[in-house]
C-alpha cells in the first residue's frame, strides 16, 4: 500500500543510492530555496523511513533548514534490484544524471538481475532498447582506462561506445584520438585505416588454404591477402570457362601453364 502524507526531516533515513556523483553545495541550496516555495514532487520512502528516491531533495532541506517534506511511503516489500528500479525509473530520464551514471543504473540491475536482456531493462526504464545496449557496452566492453575516462567526462558515451567494438590493443591505441576531441566517425575512420594498414603489410610468399575435401595453394613472391584473393577469383573464372569448354582437370591445368609461361592472360 502506498499512502502519500507530509514527515519531517527527522523521519528520513540514507539508504542505497543508484546515483554516484553528489551535487555541488550551491545546487543543493538552490534546490533547497525551490522546495521552500513549492514541492512539485514528493520523496519516496519505506514506512520506516528510509529513502527510495528523494536524496537530492532530503540533502538540500536539510542545508536550507526545511522542517517537512512531501512523501509517499511504500510498505510492499522490497528488493534490492526492486530499489535499484524504483531509482532508475526516477532518475534515468533526467538532464542532470551524466551518462556514466546511467551506465553504471545498468551495469548494477544486470548484476542484480542477470537473466534480464536489454529490451527488458529498457521496457522497465522506458527507454529505447538501443539504449541500454549501449549504456551497457559502454561500461562493461572497454578497458579500465576507457571506463576511468568516461567517468571523468574525458570522453562521450558514443566515444566510450565505438571503443567498446574494438579489441583491447585498438582500444589502449584510439583512446588517445577520442580523449583529444576525435569525434566517434575519427575513431571509426582510424581503426579501418590501421586494420588496412595491416592487412597491406602482411606478405607471403606461400599460402596454404585447407578445405574439407581438398586444399589450395598459392605461391608467388610476396602475396597480400587482397591479392591472393584476386588471383583464386582469376583462377575459378577459368575454370569455369574450361568447364564451359568440356575440359578435363588434366588437360585445364596443362593450358593454364601453358598460359603462364608465355604471358598470357588467363581469360
Amino acid at each position: 500500500m502506498q499512502e502519500r502524507t507530509r514527515r519531517d526531516l527527522s523521519f528520513f533515513k540514507r539508504g542505497s543510492n543508484s546515483r554516484t556523483k553528489q551535487r555541488s553545495e550551491a545546487d543543493l541550496r538552490a534546490l533547497g530555496k525551490s522546495l521552500r516555495e513549492r514541492q512539485l514532487s514528493p520523496v519516496w520512502a519505506t514506512s520506516d523511513g528510509t529513502l527510495l528516491v528523494g536524496f537530492g531533495r532530503v540533502e538540500a532541506a536539510e542545508l536550507e533548514q526545511l522542517d517537512a517534506l512531501d512523501v509517499v511511503i511504500t510498505d510492499e516489500p522490497l528488493s534490492d534490484a526492486d530499489i535499484l528500479l524504483i531509482q532508475a525509473q526516477e532518475n534515468m530520464l533526467r538532464q542532470d544524471l551524466s551518462d556514466y551514471e546511467k551506465a553504471c543504473i545498468v551495469e548494477r540491475l544486470r548484476a542484480l538481475c542477470p537473466k534480464l536482456m536489454a529490451k527488458d531493462i529498457a521496457e522497465r526504464l522506458h527507454v529505447d532498447p538501443s539504449t541500454v545496449t549501449r549504456l551497457m557496452m559502454s561500461i562493461t566492453k572497454v578497458i579500465p582506462a576507457v571506463r576511468e575516462a568516461f567517468e571523468a567526462g574525458a570522453i562521450t558515451l558514443s566515444h566510450a561506445y565505438e571503443l567498446s567494438k574494438l579489441s583491447t590493443q585498438q582500444q589502449h591505441e584510439l583512446l588517445p584520438v577520442a580523449v583529444n576531441g576525435g569525434t566517434r566517425d575519427a575513431i571509426s575512420t582510424e581503426r579501418r585505416k590501421r586494420r588496412n594498414g595491416d592487412v597491406a603489410a602482411t606478405r607471403l610468399k606461400r599460402i596454404k588454404c585447407a578445405l574439407a575435401n581438398a586444399t589450395v595453394t598459392v605461391t608467388g613472391q610476396s602475396l597480400s591477402l587482397a591479392e591472393v584473393i584476386e588471383c583464386l577469383t582469376q583462377c575459378l573464372d577459368a575454370a569455369k570457362k574450361g568447364l564451359k569448354d568440356n575440359l578435363d582437370a588434366r588437360t585445364w591445368q596443362s593450358v593454364m601453364r601453358d598460359r603462364a609461361k608465355n604471358g598470357s592472360a588467363i581469360l
